[in-house]
């Protein structure tokens, strides 16, 4: 720290953020006097004091703090689904705007409500990755089981297809379409 200091100051600029020279007859930029003069004053713990200033900081940058944001709920979900293998566990599915965290025993909206959404990849990285808890599935792997009873449509065909039956073919002509063939299951 101490010769990141001695390079930002020797450089001329703010030896706290690096990014513009202090005024004149000062230590530090503007900005920065006014977090240090923040830390000093007022009471509670250190804790707190950088609660406020972290609340002060996010009102007052609301753009920077969401890219913020952004940036690291990204990076806790790239960790997280590289983790639990970084495909979908049905589809095979390996983009990763398409992949998500699918609750092997359905407990998604319990999680959602004690961890908030966006800060589920965190919590799953702080609790160590627990195993048989979540699978990597894809929106629609995801979507498809929940609303097929606990069973994707994928793993439904694979099935239906390997007993040979419950597939039907229908030809049909669409709006300006030539023929085409499609297969339905049949429920």
């Amino acid at each position: 720290m101490a010769g990141r200091y001695r390079r930002l100051k020797e450089a001329g600029l703010c030896p706290r953020c690096g990014k513009v020279p202090p005024e004149e007859g000062f230590a530090a930029c503007r900005p920065c006097r006014g977090w240090f003069k923040m830390y000093r004053s007022g009471s509670g713990t250190y804790a707190e004091r950088h609660a406020r200033w972290n609340r002060e900081w996010s009102r007052r940058n609301p753009d920077k703090k969401a890219r913020t944001d952004k940036k690291l709920r990204d990076k806790w979900k790239v960790e997280t689904i590289a983790h639990y293998g970084g495909a979908c566990v049905c589809c095979g599915e390996i983009n990763l705007k398409f992949l998500t965290l699918d609750h092997i025993y359905g407990k998604g909206k319990t999680h959602r409500k004690d961890y908030g959404g966006s800060y589920f990849y965190c919590k799953m990285r702080t609790l160590g990755y627990p195993e048989g808890v979540v699978q990597v599935m894809c929106f629609n792997c995801n979507l498809g089981r929940a609303i097929n009873g606990g069973i994707c449509p994928h793993a439904e065909e694979q099935s239906a297809n390997r007993e040979g039956e419950g597939v039907i073919e229908v030809t049909g002509r669409g709006v300006g379409k030539p023929d085409v063939g499609v297969s339905f299951e049949v429920c």
